[in-house]
């Protein structure tokens, strides 16, 4: 009789316990998900910060956090993981009562890219784990993983020869911020610039003078047309690369550029379009468009996108094109650009073994950079 007492009451036990656990588990309990930088480059770690709290009486003996990311973050530690077109991963805590767990996780960002994690499932169990409760919950956390600049060896030349004809071609244009005096009227002058007070003062036309500022710029634009049969995406992200150090040494030489591109953009869905600028500030909204650039959705066609702000008069811009073998109906459009007396370079980033014969019309104004094959 005393056995089958003792047998009924840890059954019921047992199945008291599994109420308290599914009803409570959850109560008072706290998981949060977190990069610990907002930014990092193609090859750099990171950390993934995940916070598990339990502030309640009820120990938790088994509580899974599992979330899901993308492959291009590769971790280090040996979790419960499964990659597909995704990383999947589950980790697992014992978190006692009124507790807090934090736990780091390592990462190589493998490749350029916006990524983030928008939710999760949290998993709990009973004191025997003989029953599993599940929750979903929302969250997000995201990194830029920036584009690295393309090694200097190998742009160097390119660079010399950009930053050469930049120098070549810089000119004063006259600052309508920076006053510097008065003097008299010639027939070619503006009517805004008469200084009516002195005139009246004076009795003869007078107008303002003003101080003189080097200004020019330079037009990226991307062609990162790659729809072939087999995919060239080195070309495309070296070509990117390109654009980066490009941007670097004129934005340091305190030129303004503006940057396209016909690749969408991962959040917006639209081409790039980053309007001219200099500084810090705008090198970091170029190195965020980069980044943001999803190549694995269809390219926009260059042409019918980018000829009216091609072709529109910027006579302060210096026009460079980056395009890849797979763009290779590009270089009848460069050349009718280039017949309208502009200035202008191209550059095609290709691989060694890259089937690619540069189009002999073009020669006078296109580079093509080789890259050896990885």
């Amino acid at each position: 009789m005393t056995v089958i007492l003792v047998a009924l009451t840890a059954v019921a036990l047992f199945f008291l316990q599994q109420v308290v656990y599914k009803r409570l588990w959850s109560k008072s309990l706290k998981v949060n998900i977190n990069f610990k930088d907002k930014t990092l480059n193609e090859g750099d770690e990171g950390w993934l910060i995940q916070t598990v709290e339990n502030a309640k009486r009820l120990p938790l003996p088994m509580c899974k956090v599992k979330f899901e990311c993308n492959r291009a973050l590769l971790f280090f530690d040996s979790g419960e993981t499964s990659v597909s077109d995704k990383y999947y991963r589950d980790e697992a805590f014992t978190v006692s009562s009124y507790k807090r767990v934090v736990r780091e996780l390592k990462f190589t960002a493998k490749e350029r890219g916006f990524y983030s994690i928008d939710g999760f499932d949290v998993v709990g169990t009973d004191i025997f784990m003989s029953a599993q409760f599940v929750e979903h919950k929302d969250c997000h956390t995201e990194i830029y993983v920036y584009p690295v600049a393309l090694e200097r060896d190998l742009s160097e030349a390119a660079i010399r020869q950009l930053t050469g004809e930049m120098l070549s071609r810089r000119r004063f244009i006259e600052d309508p911020f920076e006053y510097v005096g008065v003097r008299e009227y010639q027939p070619f002058d503006e009517l805004k610039n008469i200084n009516w007070k002195a005139t009246a003062k004076t009795g003869d036309l007078k107008v303002n003078t003003h101080g003189y500022t080097a200004r020019q710029g330079v037009r990226i634009f991307l062609n990162l047309k790659d729809d072939g049969v087999l995919k060239h995406k080195e070309n495309v992200e070296n070509s990117i690369r390109f654009a980066v150090r490009m941007c670097m040494e004129f934005i340091g030489s305190g030129d303004r550029v503006a940057l396209f591109a016909n690749i969408p953009d991962v959040i917006k869905g639209k081409p790039l379009i980053i309007p001219a600028g200099t500084g810090e500030s705008h090198m970091e909204a170029i190195l965020r468009g980069l980044a943001r650039l999803d190549t694995d959705k269809r390219h926009f066609d260059f042409e019918s996108t980018f000829r009216d702000e091609v072709f529109e008069e910027k006579n302060d811009f210096m026009t460079v094109f980056v395009s890849t073998p797979s763009a290779n109906d590009f270089d009848g459009f460069v050349r009718e650009y280039h017949e309208t007396g502009k200035d202008l370079r191209h550059f095609i980033l290709c691989e060694e073994g890259d089937k690619y014969e540069a189009n002999v019309e073009n020669a006078v104004f296109t580079t093509v950079i080789c890259m050896e094959k990885k």
